[in-house]
């Protein structure tokens, strides 16, 4: 019976308690990302602080990736970091350009995917 304690047990069991908790993880994911995408788009006069790679494993370490990351200094004084998609969009971005930022942020952008960068466009 699928609700008594024996089955959990059995490696049926174990499999779909590890499918469920993916499914929920992924759910969980990919609303949060639905979400921001409905947020309204931002745009600030912006100047380029940083820019920084990270490179990564996954798989089990049979993979590699890179993640590209460019911080931003807002009128205000304060900073944000976001993550560039392109290689292409981060390679035109230079430390110290000057711009207009386009974005879209959940609440004060901290968190699991509280902020995503859109554009940044130098001043001409």
């Amino acid at each position: 019976m699928l609700w008594s304690m024996e089955f959990w047990k059995t490696d049926w069991g174990k499999a779909l308690i590890t499918f469920l908790i993916v499914v929920i993880f992924v759910s969980v994911i990919w609303l949060s990302s639905l979400w921001l995408n409905n947020q309204p788009l931002q745009i600030a006069h912006v100047t380029v602080l940083s820019k920084r790679i990270n490179k990564g494993k996954y798989n089990g370490g049979s993979g590699v990736g890179t993640s590209y990351y460019a911080v931003f200094r807002f009128p205000d004084e304060s900073e944000k970091e976001f993550y560039v998609k392109s290689i292409e969009t981060y390679n035109a971005i230079k430390e110290g350009d000057v711009g207009m930022l386009s974005y879209r942020q959940i609440g004060d952008g901290t968190g699991i995917g509280g902020k995503r960068f859109i554009s940044f466009e130098k001043d001409i």
